[in-house]
């Protein structure tokens, strides 16, 4: 496969907008008739008093005088500064600075500095796009190329492999407390932050911000380094770092990305590489597993920043995106923290507990880049509108008893009247939680607790537990706690609507919620039983 047929596979270079390029130059000669008509024998007819209007201004300026009016007689330099100007807008509207190899980029952008471009006409305009876009592909392997010795530290004639082999850079975190002369190589960090653009580009990743993505990239450096020594996966697993002691890194390509990488440095050295490195691999690495929900790269490093006990972590409330923030809160709560301690004056953070050592799952979202698939400490709180319906549909009335048997923090019993509510709650953390919220609280597995007590209840509102079945064994316990004429509201897995689950009720279904639910995909209906 040629370099060509691979990118354009994919939406990879961005549309250009001819029109816009056509409107820069009318407003570019409207511009520039303004500055060849100026007229010469106002500026000279000004001279014998200019000075006094410089006395104002010097006045109103701290003694700083303004120059001289014969400036304004140079249009020849002026219409210079403004072709600059105009070509500058034009080749950042072609998209080639994005992929152009450094050397390239500093270029331009010396002739654009110094005043050096060719006349801004459309004959010109019209070749020099022309030229760039067809020389998109060149420059991209350039880019590419440049990567890839900075990475390895070796040209492709010599390393065959390409990006199918480990790159190791020295100096890719300052770990002074290790070695007192490491220093941090910013330089390659720039190098992994291009490669991260262009395998992000080519996975179809969003950039992130590319202004920012290269301080991101170091930030995830730093976190690697907190699980020195294990691969840490990061943009949806096509890359894999590790980070030692020493503060050296070792990089990885999955196979499924560094082929595609090989194509494009083939464009530069046909014969370097051979075919077999080229080529798509016919089964998916074991080494290399892509994500379904990959976690923002922001609040991995958020994450790595915070300060962690066995069962608190505390997370900065200050120069933290609104969104990536949101995100945060939302991991932690889905690994069951609860969020106790918000900033106040002086607090600048966000503190949330946890009633398990919370340290191996941190470390576990580090590593692998998403939410660890470990029910033991998932955590999903009920959706505030699915939590109203239900309650809704519970018709609850005045002198109604009320239990919530898996009550989690309350997102349920909060809608429900506090001084009829019992709930029962396994975790202590969220008991603590529940009692400060003013219910009646029971800590407890509620399976083994329905199996003993003789009280009954006119109205059940749950949101059981749903891995391995275990919501019916919970829908059935709750059931034998009705009271004659009572409810029992339960939010299900979408895959039980219209069935008879418990002999001897009418069973009442709601509509069906789809992925409403934060941290999981599941579908669920709400199931009224009289």
């Amino acid at each position: 496969m040629q370099t060509a047929e691979l990118i354009n596979n994919v939406e990879f270079y961005p549309p250009v907008e001819h029109t816009l390029i056509g409107s820069l130059l009318s407003e570019f000669e409207y511009k520039k008739s303004k500055i060849t008509s100026f007229s010469n024998e106002i500026i000279n007819s000004m001279s014998e008093v200019s000075c006094y209007f410089g006395s104002f201004y010097a006045k109103q300026n701290n003694n700083n005088h303004p120059p001289s009016l014969s400036y304004l007689l140079e249009k020849e330099g002026a219409v210079k500064a403004l072709e600059a100007e105009y070509w500058n807008k034009v080749i950042l509207l072609t998209g080639v600075m994005e992929i152009m190899p450094e050397k390239r980029r500093h270029e331009l952008h010396e002739q654009i500095k110094k005043l050096e471009t060719v006349e801004f006409n459309n004959d010109n305009i019209k070749s020099t796009v022309t030229d760039l876009l067809l020389n998109r592909d060149r420059f991209f392997a350039e880019r590419l190329d440049g990567v890839f010795k900075a990475l390895s530290g070796s040209h492709v004639t010599n390393q065959p492999e390409g990006f199918s082999k480990r790159m190791i850079i020295d100096n890719a975190h300052d770990c002074g407390l290790y070695n007192a002369w490491s220093y941090t190589d910013y330089r390659k960090i720039g190098y992994l932050h291009d490669l991260r653009l262009i395998v992000r580009k080519f996975a179809g990743l969003p950039g992130e911000g590319d202004v920012n993505l290269s301080g991101v990239t170091s930030n995830l450096v730093k976190a690697a380094f907190k699980v020195t020594g294990q691969w840490m996966s990061i943009d949806n697993g096509h890359i894999r770092l590790r980070v030692y002691k020493k503060g050296t890194a070792h990089v990885e390509i999955s196979p499924d990305m560094a082929w595609k990488l090989n194509t494009v440095l083939a464009y530069l050295y046909p014969t370097a590489i051979p075919p077999k490195f080229r080529q798509k691999p016919k089964k998916q690495s074991k080494e290399f597993k892509l994500m379904n929900k990959p976690l923002p790269s922001e609040v991995i490093t958020e994450l790595a920043n915070s300060d962690i006990s066995t069962q608190f972590i505390k997370v900065k409330a200050y120069s933290i995106n609104k969104a990536i923030e949101k995100e945060l809160h939302s991991v932690l709560k889905q690994i069951g923290g609860v969020l106790t301690e918000k900033p106040r004056e002086k607090y600048y953070y966000n503190v949330f507990s946890f009633d398990y050592n919370v340290y191996e799952a941190i470390e576990e979202i580090i590593r692998t880049g998403e939410i660890p698939d470990h029910r033991s400490y998932q955590f999903y709180p009920t959706p505030e509108n699915i939590a109203q319906d239900a309650v809704a549909m519970a018709d609850i009335q005045e002198g109604n008893t009320c239990l919530e048997p898996s009550a989690g923090i309350g997102g349920i019993a909060d809608f429900m009247p506090k001084v009829k509510t019992t709930c029962i709650e396994i975790s202590e953390l969220h008991s603590r939680i529940l009692k400060d919220k003013g219910f009646n609280v029971v800590t407890g597995d509620f399976l083994k607790l329905a199996e003993k007590t003789s009280k009954r209840f006119n109205r059940i509102i749950m949101n059981p537990p749903y891995s391995e079945g275990r919501w019916k064994a919970h829908l059935e316990a709750a059931s034998s706690l009705l009271d004659k004429n009572g409810k029992l509201v339960a939010i299900l897995p979408a895959s039980v609507k219209d069935k008879e689950l418990i002999k001897g009720f009418k069973h009442t279904y709601s509509k069906v919620y789809s992925n409403e639910f934060s941290g999981t995909s599941i579908d669920t209906v709400i199931l009224v039983l009289e």
